[in-house]
């Protein structure tokens, strides 16, 4: 019999009658669900807190990218705008092109 995955990490013989083996099946160490304790074998002191901030960091970068495409976004919206005013056909346009409601 094959250990599962809890067996293995904490290097058990692992029996038939292991009443974890169903909850940790032995390709669960592949497919990552054992990562933060590969993460506190690799660095004892701090773990996966090391990945924890780097994604966080990593989504207050993206939010604030997003944030700069909006404000963008708006800007580019208003200067077509302005631009149909200008070209005297706001009218005829603003028919055929809606903003979406929700993109800003």
């Amino acid at each position: 019999m094959v250990s599962c995955a809890s067996c293995r990490v904490h290097r058990k013989k692992c029996s038939e009658e292991c009443i974890l083996a169903p909850y940790f099946p032995p390709d669960d160490l592949d497919n990552g669900t054992f990562e933060t304790p590969g993460a506190r074998v690799n660095d004892p002191v701090h773990g996966c807190t090391k990945d924890v901030h780097r994604l966080r960091k990593q989504i207050a970068d993206l939010e604030s990218q997003l944030a700069v495409k909006q404000v963008e976004l708006k800007h580019m919206r208003s200067e077509y705008d302005n631009l149909l005013l200008v070209l005297g056909t706001a009218s005829l346009d603003s028919q055929l092109f809606q903003y979406p409601t929700d993109a800003i």
